[in-house]
């Protein structure tokens, strides 16, 4: 196991110098889909002129059986070594960080920024199964590149995947950069992991109702998705309750969220005003809010005033915000029950485990009707 982690870390798309260490998509996807199915790729990406930055073409099938020859763990197998899962941890931190950085995104293919999303995903659930990644570290991770892909890690930097897009349509490629990403491969295995993932941290309900709504409504995803494809992925894929997350709680969790966000719009100027004056106490766990900028989570419990520092979670990493900035949504409802109603149904559609939750149900079948808008 010890080797096979560090083939996976050794195949992670290349940041630096175009080498031949990129792992293949299809390596990655099959740890997501059917490994017995050859339908789980999709549509080739040979057009896209950058493919073999980082990628070794005709070693694809060796990267591939790297995942998919691996066997279910047994029950049996020795515990993880702290430092060994310390290691990883630090590996896929790294790999976070130059991700996000504008370097990445000036230069990166859309096949490796797909590589990039999906490799750390990949890794989060396999190595969960295995004792590599604890939940928390899994969570730190998902939370960090839903941020990275929609949201960049500072206030209207762009996120990644408008940034590449924006680079293919100056460079008059951007029908390439629809065949590589809008075919609803990566739209459905970063629904379907937030599907899969059984988030405990303070506030990450909200969390995962932000990235839903990101994904689903974000067009790039599938432009050129096929409806009877993305039906035939769903039938292959390797998570409970995949079709009814999909078809059901992703856009309901959209809805919601856009509710509550236009309710909010109309009072948070106001409302920012009368707590900056009143003072208030920021319990660990509350949501804050400002618009444009979006959501945060306090961290750290204190009575502030205007001007102080208010620790939070802001687009998936911890940072020191001033309080003042952002309205306390938790202190507005206790007060507004309209907008505690909308929180209540937000938090209920998208409970933090949601396979545990929805494991007796029977998924629905999805029609060809399931739309991102």
């Amino acid at each position: 196991m010890i080797v096979r982690l560090e083939a996976y870390y050794d195949g992670l798309p290349s940041f630096g110098s175009a080498g031949p260490s990129s792992f293949s998509i299809t390596g990655i996807l099959r740890l997501l889909f059917d490994a017995e199915s050859e339908e789980v790729v999709g549509p080739t990406t040979a057009k896209d002129k950058y493919v073999n930055e980082g990628q070794l073409l005709e070693n694809d099938s060796i990267a591939s059986q790297k995942v998919s020859d691996e066997k279910v763990e047994d029950s049996k197998t020795a515990p993880v070594e702290g430092r060994f899962r310390d290691r990883l941890a630090g590996q896929i931190a790294m790999f976070l960080s130059q991700m996000a950085s504008p370097p990445f995104a000036e230069r990166c293919s859309a096949t490796q920024m797909v590589q990039a999303v999906a490799f750390p995903l990949a890794v989060a659930l396999r190595g969960q199964r295995r004792g590599w990644v604890s939940t928390d570290v899994a969570e730190k991770w998902a939370l960090e590149i839903f941020a990275i892909l929609f949201r960049g890690r500072a206030q209207k930097s762009g996120g990644l995947l408008r940034v590449v897009e924006q680079r293919y349509v100056r460079n008059d490629q951007h029908p390439i950069f629809t065949e590589v990403v809008g075919d609803g491969t990566l739209w459905m295995v970063l629904l379907a992991t937030l599907g899969s993932t059984s988030w405990q941290g303070v506030g990450t309900d909200i969390d995962k109702a932000v990235a839903l709504r990101e994904v689903f409504t974000a067009p790039q995803l599938l432009t050129d998705a096929l409806p009877a494809r993305v039906s035939g992925l769903l039938g292959k894929i390797r998570i409970n309750d995949a079709r009814t997350y999909l078809a059901d709680v992703a856009p309901n969790a959209t809805q919601l969220l856009n509710d509550i966000e236009h309710t909010l719009s109309q009072t948070w100027k106001d409302e920012l005003r009368l707590q900056g004056e009143h003072g208030i106490t920021h319990k660990v766990g509350d949501l804050l809010w400002r618009e444009k900028v979006g959501w945060a989570i306090c961290l750290l419990e204190c009575t502030t005033k205007t001007g102080q520092s208010l620790k939070v979670r802001l687009r998936g990493v911890e940072k020191v915000v001033m309080s003042g900035y952002y309205v306390s949504v938790s202190e507005l409802a206790s007060r507004d029950a309209k907008l505690a109603r909308l929180i209540g149904q937000l938090r209920s559609t998208v409970p933090l485990s949601y396979s545990e939750h929805f494991f007796n149900l029977n998924p629905p079948a999805l029609a060809e009707d399931v739309h991102p808008i």
